[in-house]
């Protein structure tokens, strides 16, 4: 048989912890919206190369000598100085 339970009045104190603990939630979920909101709202929309805009193929190839397949010159621009695996 399951244990049964007789419901009580909340003390003052029980009653001021739970509208304490209720304040304090709001305040957090406050505090969460408002600083996600502000994120949103300070974007500024990228033009161009930011944005993701492609070149046009003629500038994406080398216009002469081989392509690079090994070392440094393989790398994309800005990991110039990511380690290499032949390296090691």
């Amino acid at each position: 048989m399951s244990p049964r339970y007789r419901r009580g009045k909340p003390t003052r104190g029980e009653s001021v912890a739970s509208a304490a603990a209720s304040i304090l939630v709001g305040v957090g979920v406050g505090a969460a919206v408002l600083y996600v909101t502000r994120l949103f709202l300070s974007r500024v929309p990228m033009s161009g190369r930011e944005a993701g805009e492609r070149l046009p193929i003629s500038e994406r190839l080398p216009t002469s000598g081989p392509l690079p397949t090994s070392g440094r010159e393989a790398l994309p621009p800005g990991r110039e100085g990511s380690r290499d695996v032949s390296d090691s």
